[in-house]
């Protein structure tokens, strides 16, 4: 599991990290968002969280490979469901969102987290995420165990 976690190492990422805080310094600043320490803390484990969750859900669909042999479509098509978070899932149905927050936890990633910021309710499930996150990397492991237990190789 470590291996495929640490895999490679993606150069852009930093130019990802890069932008993505100057695009967050810049909303709070937008937004007058007044953060003291205890936000500060909370922001920090929230994205912690956040990253943790992608990271549980590519390690779920990767357990695929084991069975399929070119097993890239199926891991993509559910990891892109997280394109899907990127707007706030009140403009979605209760299916889509029922499946973005308790299937797909990607919400506890990005929309709750960031409530808890700008005050649009949901206040009391951005706290969740934390825990989300924790659930996510238990049903991660577990599969994959199960993965490594029931492994047999393609025979070439």
């Amino acid at each position: 599991m470590f291996h495929l976690i640490a895999d490679r190492l993606e150069p852009q990422g930093l130019g990802h990290i890069a932008i993505g805080l100057i695009i967050t310094i810049r909303s709070i600043q937008e937004l007058n968002i007044s953060l003291n320490f205890i936000d500060i803390i909370l922001f920090i484990i929230f994205i912690i969280s956040g990253a943790s969750i992608f990271g549980a859900i590519q390690v779920i669909t990767s357990v695929s490979s084991f069975w399929i042999v070119n097993s890239n479509e199926f891991m993509w098509a559910f990891f892109q469901a997280h394109e899907f978070a990127q707007y706030p899932i009140t403009i979605y149905n209760k299916y889509i969102k029922g499946i973005l927050t308790w299937v797909l936890p990607y919400a506890f990633a990005s929309f709750y987290p960031a409530n808890y910021f700008i005050h649009k309710g949901y206040y009391y499930l951005s706290f969740l995420s934390p825990l989300v996150a924790i659930i996510m990397w238990i049903i991660a492991v577990n599969i994959w165990s199960f993965g490594i237990r029931n492994y047999t190789s393609t025979g070439s």
